[in-house]
């Protein structure tokens, strides 16, 4: 027999291989996103995932610095939380280069985004911190929000995407615009593609919304800063038992009411007769304070 090989993982030898952390390092916490499924490069999980448990860290630890991974196209949100946390942001190999060497101390984040485990305190407090880091301190809610899924952002074609495809590219409904027609009169309706909003200009949509209206997908989540008492109609295609019921079970936890329209697939009309007895008998289950 030849002589044994070397194990690649020889604890004792890296010990003594691995360079002495920067000072700098030694300031900051490592953030390591641990998802219950999917990407951070996608807003649900990064949302409940990743950005959610980086801000109630902070909040819990009274700690400010920290490192975080790029998020894609995602990167305006962590501007965002930048202008009030100290933030780090760098390539996800070299966080997992950082977290082998153990260069930098690290937190392994509690994922929120297990839709069997919603968390209303969670969610409450994280609403209520961002709110008032985007400024949005008027809650009357008198609008209609429908969400429009735009063109997929060209990262998600690119060779750096994690899980490729998003927005239109996966769903849309055909025949909003005819929906909109629907409504009941009195209050004003917008269309958006929350994608084109910066995320002050979103909390401050959501925050000022009474009725959202939206197929099922990551725009969904957003209703996290609607006030309570506000209600959600989600447009549904088919899905699998594990996320059937996930917005559903996300707007109890945010104390709206919820109703659904059923879509035959990914891309197919929406019945106008059926989303207009639907959306009527909705709006009278409305209690905002």
């Amino acid at each position: 027999m030849g002589p044994r090989k070397r194990a690649i993982w020889d604890s004792r030898r890296w010990k003594s291989l691995r360079n002495e952390p920067a000072r700098e390092l030694t300031e900051r916490t490592l953030l390591v996103p641990a998802l219950w499924s999917g990407s951070v490069e996608h807003y649900y999980h990064f949302l409940f995932g990743y950005l959610m448990p980086i801000v109630l860290w902070s909040e819990g630890t009274g700690l400010r610095k920290a490192t975080v991974r790029k998020c894609g196209p995602l990167q305006p949100w962590l501007e965002f939380v930048s202008e009030h946390l100290d933030l780090e942001v760098i390539p996800p190999g070299l966080m997992l280069q950082r977290l082998v060497r153990a260069d930098q101390d690290h937190g392994i984040l509690a994922p929120l985004d297990d839709p069997r485990s919603f968390s209303r305190e969670h969610i409450a407090r994280f609403a209520e911190i961002t709110r008032a880091w985007a400024g949005t301190s008027d809650m009357r809610s008198n609008r209609v929000t429908i969400v429009f899924r735009g063109t997929s952002a060209p990262f998600f074609n690119s060779p750096e995407v994690e899980i490729p495809e998003s927005a239109a590219t996966r769903r849309t409904v055909p025949n909003l615009a005819e929906l909109s027609a629907l409504l009941p009169e009195g209050a004003p309706i917008d269309i958006v593609d929350l994608e084109q909003l910066s995320p002050s200009e979103q909390i401050a949509q959501l925050s000022s919304t009474r009725l959202l209206i939206a197929q099922h997908g990551a725009a969904l989540a957003s209703m996290i800063w609607m006030p309570p008492g506000a209600a959600v109609l989600e447009i549904q295609p088919p899905q699998s038992a594990e996320v059937a019921t996930m917005f559903e079970q996300l707007a109890a936890a945010c104390g709206l009411a919820y109703s659904l329209v059923p879509q035959e697939h990914d891309h197919a009309p929406v019945d106008l007769r059926q989303f207009s007895e639907i959306a009527v008998l909705l709006e009278s289950k409305i209690r905002i304070a």
